[in-house]
Protein backbone atom coordinates (compact mmCIF):
# COMPACT_ATOMS: atom_id res chain seq x y z
CA UNK A 1 0.00 0.00 0.00
CA UNK A 2 1.67 3.48 -1.20
CA UNK A 3 2.45 5.37 1.79
CA UNK A 4 0.66 8.70 0.38
CA UNK A 5 -2.83 9.15 -1.74
CA UNK A 6 -2.60 12.04 -4.82
CA UNK A 7 -5.12 14.64 -3.04
CA UNK A 8 -2.57 14.70 -0.06
CA UNK A 9 0.07 16.35 -2.61
CA UNK A 10 1.94 19.32 -0.64
CA UNK A 11 1.04 18.09 2.86
CA UNK A 12 3.60 17.49 5.24
CA UNK A 13 2.11 13.75 5.28
CA UNK A 14 2.80 13.67 1.43
CA UNK A 15 6.06 15.10 1.69
CA UNK A 16 7.74 13.14 4.47
CA UNK A 17 5.82 10.15 2.57
CA UNK A 18 7.85 10.63 -0.75
CA UNK A 19 11.03 11.72 1.42
CA UNK A 20 10.98 8.16 2.64
CA UNK A 21 9.97 6.18 -0.77
CA UNK A 22 12.92 7.75 -1.62
CA UNK A 23 14.97 6.86 0.83
CA UNK A 24 14.32 3.35 -0.03
CA UNK A 25 14.46 3.21 -3.49
CA UNK A 26 18.04 4.54 -3.14
CA UNK A 27 18.68 1.64 -0.24
CA UNK A 28 19.45 4.24 2.39
CA UNK A 29 16.72 3.32 4.91
CA UNK A 30 15.44 -0.72 5.06
CA UNK A 31 11.91 0.07 5.30
CA UNK A 32 8.93 2.65 6.50
CA UNK A 33 5.42 2.31 6.31
CA UNK A 34 2.29 4.34 7.51
CA UNK A 35 -0.65 3.87 9.88
CA UNK A 36 -3.16 6.56 10.53
CA UNK A 37 -0.35 9.47 10.79
CA UNK A 38 2.53 7.70 12.46
CA UNK A 39 5.40 6.53 10.26
CA UNK A 40 7.56 3.51 11.09
CA UNK A 41 10.77 3.76 9.85
CA UNK A 42 13.61 0.85 9.97
CA UNK A 43 17.21 2.46 9.20
CA UNK A 44 19.26 0.14 11.48
CA UNK A 45 16.31 0.54 14.39
CA UNK A 46 12.67 0.46 14.03
CA UNK A 47 11.01 3.60 15.29
CA UNK A 48 7.59 5.40 15.00
CA UNK A 49 7.66 9.29 13.65
CA UNK A 50 5.24 11.86 12.60
CA UNK A 51 5.53 13.58 9.54
CA UNK A 52 7.48 16.47 10.87
CA UNK A 53 9.97 14.35 12.49
CA UNK A 54 10.46 12.42 9.05
CA UNK A 55 10.75 16.06 7.61
CA UNK A 56 13.35 17.07 9.96
CA UNK A 57 15.40 14.33 10.74
CA UNK A 58 15.89 12.73 7.33
CA UNK A 59 15.46 16.37 5.48
CA UNK A 60 19.01 17.06 7.42
CA UNK A 61 20.48 14.13 6.58
CA UNK A 62 19.93 13.75 2.99
CA UNK A 63 21.38 17.86 3.31
CA UNK A 64 23.97 16.57 4.88
CA UNK A 65 25.06 13.49 2.37
CA UNK A 66 24.34 15.64 -0.71
CA UNK A 67 26.46 18.39 0.44
CA UNK A 68 29.03 15.63 0.84
CA UNK A 69 28.52 14.14 -2.13
CA UNK A 70 28.77 17.25 -4.37
CA UNK A 71 32.05 18.25 -2.22
CA UNK A 72 34.02 15.10 -2.41
CA UNK A 73 32.76 12.50 -4.47
CA UNK A 74 35.66 12.40 -7.76
CA UNK A 75 32.20 11.54 -9.88
CA UNK A 76 30.72 14.87 -9.35
CA UNK A 77 30.62 17.03 -12.54
CA UNK A 78 28.96 20.18 -13.65
CA UNK A 79 28.52 18.74 -17.52
CA UNK A 80 25.01 18.01 -17.40
CA UNK A 81 22.91 17.14 -20.56
CA UNK A 82 20.28 19.80 -20.30
CA UNK A 83 20.51 23.57 -19.20
CA UNK A 84 19.06 24.16 -15.56
CA UNK A 85 18.47 27.17 -15.26
CA UNK A 86 20.15 30.64 -13.00
CA UNK A 87 22.72 30.49 -12.16
CA UNK A 88 23.86 27.84 -14.30
CA UNK A 89 24.56 23.90 -14.23
CA UNK A 90 24.36 22.33 -10.54
CA UNK A 91 26.66 19.41 -9.52
CA UNK A 92 25.81 16.30 -10.98
CA UNK A 93 26.48 12.62 -11.55
CA UNK A 94 25.02 11.18 -14.50
CA UNK A 95 25.20 7.82 -14.36
CA UNK A 96 22.30 6.22 -12.28
CA UNK A 97 24.77 3.49 -10.44
CA UNK A 98 27.32 5.51 -9.64
CA UNK A 99 24.87 8.20 -7.83
CA UNK A 100 23.13 5.43 -5.71
CA UNK A 101 27.03 4.42 -4.65
CA UNK A 102 28.05 7.99 -3.61
CA UNK A 103 24.68 8.53 -1.91
CA UNK A 104 25.54 5.15 0.15
CA UNK A 105 29.10 6.12 0.70
CA UNK A 106 28.11 9.33 2.27
CA UNK A 107 24.55 8.96 4.03
CA UNK A 108 25.39 9.60 7.53
CA UNK A 109 25.32 7.04 9.79
CA UNK A 110 22.91 7.79 13.45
Amino acid sequence: MPMRDPHEQGTPRARASQLLEMLIDYGLIEYAWLKEDVFTVSDGGVRSLSAEQVLEEYGERISRMITEVMEHSDLTTTQVPVPVGSPGPVPYIADVGDRVEEYTRFWPRE
